[in-house]
């Protein structure tokens, strides 16, 4: 019983079924059962006879007989570690309880109450018991409700509440906090495009000096005016193509798209070997565009005038259904090529690994493959393991 405390506030109850009108955890009655008799341990105490009520928080005892009616005593849900049923044979006489298992009691718990509070054990037991004479229903009640109120543990999240602030100074509070985490936030994601912008100023000042001397001296290479244009480039479109800009027609606007998508993409789909998927395409296309974006719609339409605006790029769409921009001077022929000379060095060769050494998307590196195959250049092996292509020896060694 030495987890057992005293409950002040009830003594001034009058009758047990009113004990929770006096519980200082002001929850509501959850469970009440006439006729319990406590244990401390295995023996029987002084709390002979009396009213079991049970809230979220505490198991309450109050005594309905002799002197002390109404003489409270408590246990806090949190000291429970196990409850189980001890029921009696068919030929004992014993009454079936409920056994309680409890944690131990630390120095902590013995201090944050006086000692008058803490109910004196005869025995300190690990576990205390509630008898209800001949009344199982009464036993199965009482542990079933405990087990569940245990589970749940709703008196831990009444201590984080208490934690918490309330009223206009704590919103306050809040909000600041909020805008200050939105703020190292914004920090944090332009951190990284500032230090690069930075970098490529310096380049670009340095480069650019190097230029105008050179430029007054004649002695400008092609070099030096592609490396600058790259740079420039790299910087994004300064004067993008607009609707606009195009007197609002559709066709216009696409033609001027197309022609524009061609400078722009000169040296990335030559870095990319000739192809790039339409997905990288427009997210490339639309970062250097700034805040004049176009939609994908937009994208598809220009590269399908290629041909008529006489831009060197191609759309193509693979039997997959995947969608990439490739050079003109790209067939699959020169795919073909490209990847038997690979498989020379390998002997075999994955979706995977043609994409790290190409340094395009697996995806890609997956339809280039397939094209390979259906000139009849590589065998694929398609196994467990994964797929993987070989050189097709029928076709070489005849």
């Amino acid at each position: 019983m030495d987890r057992w405390t005293y409950h002040k506030e009830g003594a001034d109850c009058k009758g047990a079924d009113r004990v929770i009108r006096a519980t200082s955890d002001g929850a509501p009655q959850l469970l009440y059962e006439k006729g319990a008799r406590l244990y401390d341990g295995d023996d029987r105490c002084a709390f002979d006879l009396g009213t079991i009520t049970l809230t979220a928080h505490q198991l309450y005892w109050t005594d309905t007989n002799g002197p002390d009616a109404n003489r409270t005593v408590k246990l806090h849900l949190s000291s429970i570690a196990a409850i189980e049923t001890q029921m009696p044979s068919f030929y004992s006489s014993a009454s079936p309880k409920v056994v309680i298992r409890l944690n131990k009691v630390t120095a902590t718990d013995r201090k944050s109450r006086p000692l008058s509070e803490w109910v004196r054990a005869t025995v300190h037991a690990d576990h205390c018991k509630i008898a209800f004479d001949h009344n199982k229903d009464a036993v199965e009640r009482v542990a079933q409700m405990l087990q569940d109120i245990v589970t749940a543990g709703a008196w831990k999240s009444v201590a984080v509440a208490a934690s918490k602030k309330y009223g206009v100074g704590a919103r306050v509070a809040r909000e600041k906090k909020e805008i200050e985490k939105s703020e190292t936030s914004i920090k944090e994601a332009f951190k990284g495009d500032l230090e690069e912008l930075k970098s490529r100023a310096k380049q670009m000042v340095a480069l650019s000096e190097a230029f105008t001397a050179r430029l007054k001296k004649g002695e400008v290479s092609d070099a030096d005016t592609a490396e600058f244009q790259s740079y420039i480039v790299s910087l994004g479109i300064s004067d993008p193509v607009t609707k606009k800009a195009c007197g609002g027609s559709e066709n216009k606007f696409h033609r001027e798209l197309a022609v524009e998508l061609g400078r722009f993409l000169a040296e990335p789909i030559e870095k990319s070997k000739g192809m790039m998927q339409l997905q990288d395409v427009y997210c490339l296309y639309n970062r250097a565009r700034g805040t004049m974006l176009i939609s994908p719609d937009d994208l598809v339409a220009a590269a399908e005038l290629f041909e008529v605006t006489r831009v060197p790029l191609s759309l193509r769409t693979f039997d997959s259904g995947v969608k990439v921009i490739q050079a003109s001077t790209q067939s699959d022929a020169a795919i073909a090529e490209r990847i038997s000379a690979l498989l020379g060095e390998t002997g075999s060769i994955s979706p995977s690994v043609l994409a790290q050494r190409e340094d395009i998307s697996v995806t890609l590196a997956r339809e280039m493959l397939l094209a390979t195959e259906r000139l009849g250049r590589v065998c694929r092996d398609d196994t467990v393991a994964g797929l993987a292509f070989f050189t097709n020896r029928f076709l070489t060694e005849g």
